[in-house]
């Protein structure tokens, strides 16, 4: 399984609500597969989710780059 994958299965599976770091999407990706992307990496998955699934995930804290899942449009 690609790490894109990996992130995606994820993300679908959070429920409206969860916080979301680029580090802490890294280290779920470590644990999974064992391969230790950056998070910057793991983030541009995260955009590219929103993108398809069509939930806003809005950037609660730009300093922490933090994000929130919410409801499905």
């Amino acid at each position: 399984m690609s790490i894109k994958q990996v992130v995606f299965t994820y993300l679908d599976r959070q429920n409206p609500g969860s916080l979301i770091t680029g580090r802490g999407l890294q280290r779920m990706v470590w644990n999974t597969t064992g391969r230790n992307p950056y998070p910057a990496t793991c983030l541009r998955y995260l955009r590219e989710w929103r993108a398809v699934d069509g939930r806003s995930v809005p950037n609660v804290s730009k300093r922490k780059s933090l994000y929130q899942i919410k409801e499905v449009k």
